[in-house]
């Protein structure tokens, strides 16, 4: 009897795992998930594609700043002088394909900042867009609407690029205005779409696909900029476009604004979805309740969770930013070498959000929810901050230390998004 009843429940659970991989809301958690993968691509482009759109500072450049002041005619210096231009032979040496490149750019590094920052000029401005524009939309035509503009954009960064680095600098700042309200929209469709039970799963599911992106776009974009066509690195922006395109398609055709508007779901799942969600009404039933935004402004744990979670995003975008120019130009790896190693940086990220889901899962019950969340994030925070400190004392001699450290911070960092 006992076989029996334990046969019986595994089956159950079978049943209903079953049931939710092949359910409609999981397919919308599936188009949620890979919406952050796309995202993660087009965001993501730039940063790998300038290692091989510009041009790296040339040896007679930093030699002759390196010893402008200084008395060549030394033993010492000239000495020094011909280990440095060894050490950058070498260096360059080491990928045949890389060493004929053609760079076509030439911009300073205060153009290469200017352009690599840009996007985050107006992704602030995303979130207001889209909530203002999502109330007469719906979330399905605003998210198809921004995946669009978003596309289009992606496409015509090579033009851009190649007509004028302000030109560039421009279509960035509008690609931060479509991308930044992508998460505004993620999270009302969850909203509308998951029970009460399995909306932490679902937000979880739909956010891995950060990561996820952030793994595969520095994988791809590395070999992407090695196609001897074009000079290889304006098809990362023609396959990350073309995916975005795709990806468009099938959000259009799949999904819907609610659950009640979509066509294909079953009554079954689609009155299970309804009963079971919290603090949703259909979007034509009841009046609007405005929400109290004076409060809300002037709510001191709101201010704390917009300083903290404005200088973790800031330090998290920051860092994936110039991440690849760090790895090729300054540790001085090779491109297929710095696309590897940023999803290496991602794929630990990823770890990281593992790993302290997992402390706080198994500290909430001991210290409460308010207090684990308030350790971790102090404790992830402060060795992340350290790690990265230290990481400004070591150059290129010291490549394997400075890897370790952004793996280390990187993993701590993921405290952000975890608890």
């Amino acid at each position: 009897d006992k076989n029996i009843g334990l046969n019986s429940q595994t089956s159950e659970i079978y049943k209903t795992c079953l049931h939710k991989m092949v359910s409609w809301r999981y397919l919308m958690v599936l188009l949620l998930q890979s919406s952050f993968v796309v995202a993660m691509f087009l965001r993501n482009s730039l940063p790998m594609a300038m290692v091989c759109m510009t041009r790296p500072p040339s040896s007679s450049h930093r030699l002759d700043v390196l010893f402008n002041e200084t008395d060549a005619k030394t033993d010492e210096v000239a000495l020094r002088r011909q280990e440095l231009v060894s050490t950058n032979v070498s260096l360059n040496s080491n990928n045949e394909h890389e060493k004929d490149m053609e760079y076509e750019f030439d911009w300073s590094s205060e153009v290469q900042g200017l352009i690599l920052t840009s996007i985050m000029f107006t992704t602030f401005i995303g979130p207001l867009l889209v909530n203002a524009i999502r109330e007469p939309l719906g979330n399905k035509f605003t998210m198809t609407l921004t995946n669009l503009i978003s596309t289009i954009l992606t496409f015509l960064t090579p033009l851009a690029a190649r007509i004028s680095p302000y030109c560039l600098v421009t279509v960035r700042v509008l690609l931060g205005i479509t991308l930044g309200g992508h998460v505004s929209v993620v999270g009302d469709c969850v909203a509308w779409w998951a029970p009460n039970d399995e909306k932490l799963t679902m937000i979880a599911l739909s956010f891995t696909g950060f990561n996820i992106g952030g793994v595969l776009s520095a994988v791809l974009a590395g070999y992407l900029c090695l196609v001897p066509v074009d000079n290889g690195w304006p098809f990362v922006f023609y396959t990350f476009g073309t995916c975005s395109l795709i990806w468009g398609i099938c959000w259009h055709f799949l999904s819907s604004h609610t659950p009640e508007e979509h066509p294909y779901i079953s009554a079954k799942e689609k009155q299970y979805i309804i009963s079971h969600r919290v603090g949703m009404d259909t979007p034509s039933g009841g009046n609007k309740v405005k929400p109290p935004y004076r409060k809300i402004l002037t709510s001191v744990p709101v201010l704390a969770y917009f300083v903290t979670g404005t200088f973790h995003i800031w330090s998290t975008y920051v860092l994936f930013t110039y991440l690849p120019v760090f790895y090729n130009k300054i540790l001085n790896f090779s491109i297929q070498e710095t696309g590897l190693l940023v999803s290496l940086t991602s794929l630990f990220r990823m770890v990281g959000s593992l790993f302290w889901t997992a402390i706080g899962n198994k500290t909430v019950p001991i210290l409460g929810i308010r207090k684990s969340r308030k350790i971790c994030i102090c404790i992830g925070f402060l060795l992340a901050g350290i790690a990265t400190v230290f990481v400004g004392f070591f150059d290129e001699t010291y490549k394997w230390i400075v890897l370790a450290l952004l793996q280390f911070v990187m993993i701590n960092q993921a405290v952000g998004t975890s608890t």
